[in-house]
């Protein structure tokens, strides 16, 4: 693996740790209709992992914020990020997929 883009995917995934819950604050109250951001980001999860080809040695992680999931990681090719956007897209209550999830290749 790339020491380069692992220290990439590092930096990317702490600066949305710590910048996101002020944004999250700054939106209001959470949408009452749906399922709330720790459900969506369970479900995220869950439909990453019953996918074999999005796991080890691949690392996807997600959070949510007011319906906007952010995935970061690494994966082994373009496909995998994409496939893991789209999958991420198809989860009941999900606005938006903003994916930062770097590739080996």
């Amino acid at each position: 693996m790339n020491r380069f883009k692992l220290v990439g995917v590092i930096g990317a995934a702490l600066f949305l740790s710590a910048t996101l819950p002020g944004c999250a604050l700054q939106g209001g109250a959470a949408n009452e209709q749906g399922p709330n951001d720790a459900d969506i980001t369970a479900n995220v999860q869950t439909v990453l992992r019953q996918h074999s080809e999005l796991g080890p040695p691949n690392e996807l992680h997600g959070s949510t914020h007011n319906g906007v999931v952010y995935l970061s990681g690494l994966v082994a090719t373009s496909s995998q990020s994409e496939s893991a956007k789209a999958l991420a897209e198809g989860v009941p209550g999900v606005r938006k997929v903003v994916s930062s999830v770097a590739t080996e290749q």
